[in-house]
């Protein structure tokens, strides 16, 4: 009988022992909440968020933008003038136009040889 007693107590405190451990679970759970607390805090000081937001933004806004100085130096290098880019920039567009020409034909082709090597290996690894 003193055995079964001391058992009830034991079973007893280990579930007081799990409730404690639960409510406390649920409390860091609660504080790590991290999206629902900033809701919260938002909700109870919408004024001072929005204020607080605005005069953040007006600060951001009134920061100098930063300023890169470039120094391009041209000495020593002939034949760098403004008619070879405009060559380059001409060749380029020329390219382009072509290759938007060729791009169905070339895809049609690399299609047919997908094709034909992915029947040629797998069809033949199917025979042996």
């Amino acid at each position: 009988m003193a055995q079964d007693s001391r058992k009830s107590e034991l079973i007893a405190e280990l579930a007081r022992s799990r409730d404690a451990l639960a409510a406390g679970v649920r409390g860091v759970g609660r504080s790590l909440d991290v999206t629902q607390r900033a809701a919260d805090a938002f909700a109870r000081n919408r004024f001072a968020w929005l204020t607080g937001a605005s005069l953040l933004a007006f600060a951001l806004a009134k920061l100098p933008a930063r300023t890169k100085k470039v120094v391009v130096d041209r000495k020593g290098r002939p034949g760098q003038t403004g008619e070879t880019a405009v060559k380059a920039g001409l060749l380029i567009t020329v390219l382009k136009l072509g290759f938007d020409l060729v791009r169905p034909a070339l895809a049609k082709w690399l299609t047919q040889r997908v094709t034909l090597y992915a029947q040629e290996r797998f069809s033949s690894s199917r025979r042996t």
